[in-house]
């Protein structure tokens, strides 16, 4: 059975850190006005914001306010019966080292919580995406798909890569996805 990689945040479910900088600063920015990668980077906060930011994110489960994008479940349960489907998703939190533990249980629980169908042993929890061998991952983050040792690359449509032309892509060997039901055209 080939293997295929699927992260997490911005593939399965909507852009969370938004809505965690949101309450914490009493704003409403939509993902949709985000350009950038890291959610603080989309605010003019100060860098004292900043870090209340990452401390908060170690101690609320910011899965509780997730939004899985629509027919994710069903399509990833029909991939689960065609491939191995692994979970592939950064849990370290470089800015609060010692949160990561936490993290590591937030998102764990919502992989078990929301997709009782798939195998915990084949969740992966790594920063470094680009060392693990698959035939196929999709995922949202550029870096990520253009190191990666994986042959087929998709790129799951998000505030960040949005930009990014078919040309850019194409050079990479990277296919643009916009929606789960794209993702089951493609590969069932």
């Amino acid at each position: 059975m080939k293997k295929i990689l699927i992260d997490i945040d911005e593939v399965i479910c909507d852009n969370v850190y938004i809505k965690c900088i949101n309450r914490l600063l009493g704003t409403n920015k939509k993902p949709e006005e985000c350009n950038e990668y890291h959610a603080e980077d989309n605010f003019d906060i100060s860098q004292e914001k900043i870090r209340e930011y990452h401390m908060q994110l170690g101690k609320e489960n910011p899965y509780k306010y997730a939004v899985i994008f629509k027919d994710c479940k069903d399509v990833i349960e029909q991939l689960n019966s065609k491939y191995e489907v692994y979970i592939c998703s950064a849990v370290v939190l470089k800015e609060n080292i010692m949160a990561s533990r936490d993290y590591y249980k937030y998102k764990f629980n919502f992989l078990i919580e929301n997709f009782p169908f798939l195998d915990p042993n084949k969740f992966i929890f790594t920063t470094n995406k680009t060392i693990i061998q698959a035939e196929i991952i999709i995922d949202d983050k550029p870096s990520n798909l253009i190191n990666s040792i994986t042959k087929t690359k998709y790129i799951y449509t998000a505030q960040h890569n949005k930009n990014l032309t078919d040309k850019e892509l194409k050079k990479f060997g990277i296919k643009r996805v916009n929606s789960w039901k794209e993702i089951k055209d493609i590969l069932l």
